[in-house]
């Protein structure tokens, strides 16, 4: 909470743009923090980025909730997907030298379409066995905006890396914190930085994941983190 006579300042709430004067709220997600008026602060949380949405937001059919600025740049048409979906390839060719021996597709989901997968998954990457023969598919939530979009794709597409070139059995602390690993070389190529930032803080297995695959990347060097991936289990 906070009070301001010397600058002005305006909610950050969408369809609001409210002079904050006197009482006001500030409201923080990873290194980014905005002001709010009293009523935008109760407003409901964005699904993508976090923040109060403000007076103006959009509820899904599957429940998700955007604000205003992430729905604008949410992905909804396939094709659009689709050039992100080969952009994150050639990045991932040229920046990390990452080749790719089979044919991948994949699909939009919606959230209840997606949780069949897992619980709040953002892609998922699925291969199937039948008489000798893999097929590999990837699952990807739809409505996401452009940069989630590409960190999502990288990170799916590093599982198909994985079962292309990883013959040991590896934790999901290591399988997982891989995949970050290259989502979060990504975002810092394309200055994603509160992405980097909501990465590094996680608690949870992925978060953990990503720091010891730092730390690979530490002692090793970025070129060689492959080879030790290969070979670690």
């Amino acid at each position: 909470m906070g009070s301001n006579t010397q600058n002005i300042l305006i909610c950050a709430g969408s369809n609001c743009n409210q002079r904050l004067t006197g009482r006001y709220y500030y409201y923080k997600v990873g290194k980014i923090e905005k002001a709010y008026c009293s009523e935008c602060i109760s407003s409901p949380r964005c699904d993508v980025c976090g923040f109060p949405t403000g007076k103006k937001y959009w509820k899904l059919s599957d429940s998700r909730i955007l604000c205003r600025s992430c729905d604008a740049t949410s992905i909804v048409d396939y094709e659009v997907a689709f050039d992100l979906f080969r952009t994150t390839k050639r990045y991932l060719k040229d920046y990390l030298n990452m080749d790719f021996k089979h044919p991948v597709g994949f699909r939009l989901l919606d959230k209840n379409e997606l949780a069949k997968h897992g619980h709040n998954l953002l892609g998922y990457f699925e291969w199937i066995e039948k008489r000798g023969k893999k097929k590999y598919a990837i699952y990807i939530l739809s409505r996401l905006p452009k940069p989630i979009m590409i960190g999502v794709f990288a990170h799916e597409l590093t599982h198909l890396w994985q079962a292309e070139n990883i013959r040991v059995k590896q934790s999901k602390l290591l399988s997982e914190g891989f995949a970050q690993w290259v989502e979060y070389r990504l975002f810092d190529n394309f200055h994603q930085e509160t992405q980097m930032y909501l990465m590094e803080h996680r608690k949870d297995t992925y978060g953990q994941g990503l720091q010891v695959v730092k730390e690979i990347e530490k002692k090793a060097g970025t070129t060689n983190v492959f080879n030790v991936i290969r070979n670690i289990s």
